[in-house]
């Protein structure tokens, strides 16, 4: 069955479209003024009744460890490098957090402009100032954070939003501009694909025995048959892993001396993503990041076994989802624009073949007729 089929299917169960969201954590970057006054830039909460019961019950998958002080989280600094976490204040675990239902509030264009924070994560989390002169540990987390940006850009560029018309289309000629003209965050984007599937396979075993308890059996018992369908997708792991391992940067990546660095810089990207003033836009951009984190986080670990709680699996399938769908966008337009050329092409072919018919009918005439 098709992989990206049975990706989107993840999106249609209880589990997967339930995402925990911490609004509450303030800008500590710069000052924060304005405000997403647009109202697609709110995000529409979660009933009580629609959170599953045994989710609004304590549970053991989505705690903090008791044996650590519950202020211990808030200890984390922007430049902390001996923390081991991928996240600012380990907000998959917030106790502050909401539910949203990602169905209702899907990701889009909603109006905000956030150039500046691009421009902050780019500024304050480069290793080098010229990506030239970035060893080849630096230019794979640079290609990682590319890779979000794109995918990012391509779903606005998918729903984007006419705020006048309030309708919703595809816009192409930002597709262009943001995406196809430039060939580094076109292989940015399927090289973070890679390394989502990658990890979604590393992580086999853990992903596979975690308890999908939502109380609803039927929905909980479809989650495990997707998933057994798509780690028999033997094609696309074989696929993915022979890039993986002749990658050189990559093992040097994955074996990096200053890991806690990398750990440091994206902590420092989970902040940025605070500053963001569109409820809808930090939703999906805290969702984003979250799933990476959970991927490094999986593709680091040495262990063979490893500990991921509902908010990190619930954030890294729907990454992957939302990469894999991206691709498919323009793999869909290119596709599209690649018939519209040979169509364009065969009428031209048979115009031309007409015309020529019509020269030679017009030549054959005038011959006979001037024999008579």
């Amino acid at each position: 069955m098709n992989f990206i089929y049975l990706l989107n299917s993840f999106q249609r169960t209880i589990f997967f479209k339930l995402f925990r969201v911490n609004f509450d954590s303030e800008c500590s970057v710069w000052t924060q003024n304005a405000i997403c006054k647009f109202e697609a830039c709110q995000v529409c909460q979660c009933e009580e009744h629609e959170i599953p019961l045994p989710w609004q019950q304590e549970s053991i998958y989505d705690e903090l460890n008791k044996n650590i002080k519950e202020n211990f989280y808030r200890l984390f600094e922007k430049y902390n490098y001996s923390s081991s976490q991928w996240l600012v204040e380990n907000e998959i675990d917030s106790k502050n957090g909401i539910y949203v239902d990602l169905l209702k509030n899907p990701e889009g264009y909603t109006g905000y402009q956030g150039q500046q924070i691009w421009t902050s994560i780019y500024k304050e989390n480069c290793f080098s100032v010229l990506e030239k002169n970035m060893c080849s540990e630096e230019k794979v987390f640079f290609k990682i954070i590319s890779g979000i940006h794109s995918n990012i850009n391509l779903q606005i560029c998918k729903s984007f939003l006419n705020l006048e018309k309030n309708i919703t289309y595809s816009n192409i000629e930002l597709m262009k501009k943001t995406f196809l003209n430039h060939q580094d965050r076109i292989n940015n984007l399927f090289f973070l694909h890679s390394l989502l599937v990658n990890a979604l396979f590393k992580g086999e075993k853990f992903i596979s025995d975690y308890d999908f308890n939502t109380g609803y059996t039927k929905d909980d018992f479809k989650i495990k048959e997707i998933l057994s369908q798509i780690f028999n997708e033997k094609e696309m792991r074989d696929f993915h892993k022979k890039g993986f391992e002749n990658s050189i940067n990559l093992k040097k990546f994955f074996k990096y001396e200053k890991l806690n660095e990398i750990k440091m810089r994206f902590r420092n990207i989970s902040e940025i993503i605070n500053c963001v003033s569109c409820q809808k836009c930090r939703l999906h951009g805290k969702l984003q990041i979250y799933g990476v984190a959970t991927m490094l986080k999986i593709l680091f670990n040495e262990e063979k076994s490893i500990n991921l709680k509902r908010n990190e699996i619930v954030s890294f399938i729907n990454m992957i989802d939302k990469v894999s769908t991206s691709i498919k966008y323009v793999t869909d337009y290119l596709d599209k624009l690649s018939e519209e050329y040979i169509r364009e092409q065969n009428y031209y072919i048979s115009l031309t073949s007409l015309i020529i018919l019509l020269i030679l009918f017009m030549l054959i005439y005038f011959i006979n007729n001037k024999k008579i």
